[in-house]
């Protein structure tokens, strides 16, 4: 699975539509998003293979979702400085950031524990290559999604 072409999507320029952020904080969503995800993955990599699994999800791969965008909206506003109000926003995202993820997973055949891992720390990877600049963040996330 190819990162670059994963990190493209028009549901991130929503979300950062929806915040009303640009610039420096951009990057931050970008990196404040995907550590919301990895930090699932690292402490119940099992759901998060579950969650994010084309079968119906069960309550507990529901409740990971509810506790992915809680950690998301915590973050946006301790680590990034979005307001309360508008960081609760970005919970209405999750389920179609998380769909992108499984869809680019199913179609890489890679969707168990070894390709999430490899597919989060690409893109880790790559957002902490960004250097801060938005347009770059932007375009590296367009292109996940």
């Amino acid at each position: 699975m190819n990162i670059s072409e994963l990190l493209r999507s028009d549901i991130f320029d929503g979300l950062l539509s929806k915040l009303g952020v640009s610039g420096e904080q951009g990057t931050q969503v970008a990196q404040q998003a995907m550590e919301a995800i990895t930090s699932k993955f690292s402490t119940n990599p099992s759901q998060l293979v579950s969650l994010l699994s084309p079968a119906t999800n069960s309550a507990e791969d529901n409740a990971m979702a509810d506790d992915i965008g809680g950690d998301l909206v915590s973050r946006l506003v301790e680590k990034v400085g979005i307001s309360p109000d508008i960081a609760q926003h970005a919970k209405a995202f999750v389920p179609d950031l998380l769909s992108k993820f499984t869809g680019k997973l199913n179609d890489s055949g890679a969707n168990n524990e070894a390709g999430i891992a490899s597919l989060l720390g690409s893109a880790g990877d790559s957002l902490g290559d960004l250097g801060g600049v938005a347009d770059k963040a932007k375009g590296l996330l367009n292109k996940f999604f």
